[in-house]
């Protein structure tokens, strides 16, 4: 069954639009000749015809009954009076390049000459010359005589001027329909930008709601309100997060204070309460870092490879195995307490979920800053990927073993959004996973 090649349409609405009003507009065209030709010019032939096998048979019947000195005279008066030049027979001698290929309406006069005179009445034309020349032989007892005119007096073709009128009123329509598509589109263009912005998690201003139809406006407004409620969630719940987490940094102090008043015994238990603490106490420190907004902070020229050590360096005094390969000189604007925090959440799920050697590189491919850090633990299902950049999100085998809010990918996702930057999770060849942040490179 025949399909449609949808790959060669448009798929942007002006796109569309646009070929939608094209078409209508060839269309019309097309349909509109059609008709002009059905009933305008197919009539009007049918009545040059007769006109014109009147003219030859007027011009016949009185060259019919002059004498010779008589016909001299009025082949004369014809030549000067109209566009007919009529000349004997003995004295034309026509081009070689004339022919009987004749164009319909010719044809058709002088298919009806050979009815009404004679079988010998012939028509010549000349098209090697501007115009084309057309000679009509008519015949007499006593030699026959020509009648010489250019075509155009009699068979014009479709003038050109038409053409170039119709082709230019087609682009007039278009350009005008192009400029009130483009009116709505460029409104309804920054209405799926901003969209796309808050999908992504950012916090851009309000669109102006001015111009375009009203309902354009209206979806603007709509548009604006669902950014300004999204705006005022996020702030609530980063209240909320960062007020629990505060009142929550007092008691668990008291708790760890306590632990060590306690002394030493039972010593195993105390340590995994210690350890207990430790963890809610990084808990905690992720809520506040999820609560604070990144895009706030100021950003400065940092060699990202430095950072990356620093921070690598700080892992190993952790007891985090890290191998590194680094291209250093790789200046930025950058915030190095940010960029510290995303390098140390990706290290801390890497060994979380692997507990083996982790691997950081950085390097610059293209116009992108690259950093990765792999890790061969069991990896994440592609399917899973998106859902775990939404923070409070974690795979179903992780809830019940492994201890952690779900915020940490979270986090990296919108440090790395606030740098400009793009964050993605893919799969180690070998088994594993690659977390990697592309940076755009400054122009060297």
């Amino acid at each position: 069954m025949f399909k449609t090649p949808n790959r060669y349409l448009p798929k942007t609405l002006l796109g569309q639009t646009i070929l939608i009003l094209v078409l209508v507009v060839i269309g019309t065209q097309i349909t509109a000749q059609l008709v002009y030709q059905q009933y305008v010019t197919a009539e009007y032939g049918k009545q040059l015809v007769r006109i014109g096998s009147s003219n030859f048979m007027s011009i016949y019947q009185a060259l019919r009954a002059l004498s010779t000195e008589q016909r001299k005279a009025y082949a004369k008066e014809m030549s000067q009076k109209s566009g007919y030049a009529v000349l004997p027979e003995a004295e034309t001698v026509l081009p070689p390049t004339v022919t009987q290929d004749l164009p319909p309406r010719l044809a058709a006069v002088q298919a009806r000459l050979q009815q009404d005179i004679s079988p010998k009445v012939a028509f010549y034309i000349d098209r090697s010359s501007t115009p084309a020349q057309v000679w009509v032989y008519l015949p007499f007892e006593q030699g026959g005589w020509y009648v010489q005119f250019q075509r155009f007096h009699f068979d014009r073709n479709f003038p050109l001027f038409a053409v170039v009128l119709l082709g230019f009123s087609a682009i007039i329509a278009i350009m005008l329909s192009w400029q009130l598509v483009r009116k709505i589109n460029r409104p309804l263009k920054r209405v799926q930008n901003q969209i796309i912005k808050l999908a992504r998690g950012e916090s851009p201003p309000p669109l102006a709601s001015e111009g375009g139809p009203r309902e354009v406006a209206d979806l603007t407004q709509a548009v604006n309100k669902m950014g300004a409620n999204l705006q005022q969630a996020e702030e609530d719940r980063a209240l909320l997060l960062a007020g629990i987490s505060h009142d929550l940094r007092t008691p668990l102090s008291r708790l760890r204070l306590g632990l060590e008043m306690m002394g030493s015994e039972r010593p195993d238990e105390l340590a995994e309460l210690a350890l207990d603490i430790e963890e809610m106490d990084r808990i905690i420190g992720q809520f506040l870092d999820f609560a604070r907004s990144p895009e706030t902070v100021a950003m400065d020229r940092h060699d990202l490879s430095e950072i990356v050590f620093n921070e690598a360096e700080s892992a190993k005094i952790r007891h985090r195995p890290i191998l590194t390969e680094l291209t250093f000189g790789l200046y930025m604007k950058l915030n190095p307490l940010h960029i510290q925090r995303l390098i140390n959440n990706l290290v801390e799920n890497a060994w979380r979920y692997a507990r083996t050697p982790i691997e950081i590189h950085t390097y610059r491919e293209g116009n992108q800053v690259v950093l990765e850090v792999m890790d061969r633990g069991p990896g994440i299902p592609a399917d899973q990927i998106e859902r775990l950049l939404q923070p409070f999100t974690r795979l179903e085998p992780a809830r019940s073993g492994m201890p952690g809010a779900g915020l940490g990918l979270a986090i990296v996702n919108r440090i790395a959004h606030s740098h400009h930057a793009s964050f993605s999770l893919l799969s180690r060849e070998g088994g594993g996973l690659i977390a990697r942040v592309c940076f755009p490179a400054p122009s060297i």
